[in-house]
């Protein structure tokens, strides 16, 4: 038996032992790639689902914030920049010219004659996103409220529009098709009858073991569904209560979830095309 130079380890075991790591790795690695798939998918989908709505939450968020200000402002009777510099009462003639002057002298400072006060008008910033935790979450609230009521309404068009279907009809229809078959083999002869029939009873119960056999599946995968659904809620209301900067965070994410992706995808492909090679 060839051994490898100098060491007493014969050639072919050492070459059985790297094949046989080669199949754990890559067994490993598509385990890996399928369970990183379940656990990313959801956050993938979140992140995707909180880029879409975070221009709507914004738009909600800024109201309220200058809402809130305002109404702030009213109760502190500070709408008008007028009650900062009372009118004197009584005193020189010129004192009422001075104060028009301040006030004049004041609006030209400012730049602007509005009754409100800057925290009210000031412009959003993106890095004002998510920085007040109140009006943040009654406007994740009002915007996941709005979007579940639009997709309950939509959801339940579908279905019914589903109850309007008359099955009845299709079976009708699979009947006078069975009959018009069956008709059709009267005219041959006794055996090819039989055989018609019995490959009709066979193609009917391989479809009800066909459907009994989804649903089952549907039924076994429902934790599983639950489960990256729960996730995904999650994920969505992180991204959403704490907004995750627009930009190259998001790309690497979403880049990352594809590439891993694609390579086990490829890796699938490779294994495939392997065992079709060595079998051909």
């Amino acid at each position: 038996m060839a051994t490898d130079g100098g060491n007493k380890v014969p050639l072919m075991l050492k070459k059985g032992a790297m094949l046989s790591a080669c199949l754990v790795g890559v067994w490993v690695l598509v385990q890996l790639m399928t369970q990183f798939a379940s656990a990313v998918k959801p956050l993938v989908l979140a992140t995707m689902l909180a880029g879409c709505l975070e221009y709507i939450v914004q738009l909600f968020e800024v109201g309220l914030v200058r809402a809130s200000r305002l109404v702030h402002c009213a109760l502190c009777c500070q709408c008008c920049r007028g009650r900062r510099r009372r009118r004197p009462h009584g005193g020189a003639p010129d004192a009422d010219e001075r104060y028009l002057e301040l006030e004049a002298s004041s609006g030209a400072e400012d730049g602007s004659t509005s009754c409100l006060p800057e925290e009210v008008t000031a412009e959003w910033k993106l890095e004002d996103a998510g920085r007040f935790f109140l009006p943040r979450l009654v406007a994740v609230v009002m915007v996941l409220t709005v979007a579940a009521i639009s997709i309950g309404q939509l959801v339940s068009s579908l279905v019914a529009n589903l109850k309007n279907i008359d099955l009845q009809v299709y079976r009708q229809g699979l009947t006078e098709l069975e009959q018009a078959i069956l008709a059709l083999a009267q005219k041959v002869s006794p055996d090819i009858k039989d055989q018609l029939q019995s490959r009709l009873t066979s193609l009917s119960d391989k479809i009800n073991n066909t459907a009994l056999e989804f649903t089952n599946q549907v039924l076994s995968s429902m934790t599983n569904l639950l489960v990256q659904v729960t996730m995904f809620l999650l994920y969505a209301l992180m991204w959403l209560l704490k907004p995750l900067p627009a930009g190259r965070a998001v790309f690497l994410i979403v880049r990352t979830y594809f590439m891993y992706k694609s390579f086990c995808n490829f890796v699938f492909s490779l294994c495939v095309w392997c065992l079709l090679a060595w079998q051909l």
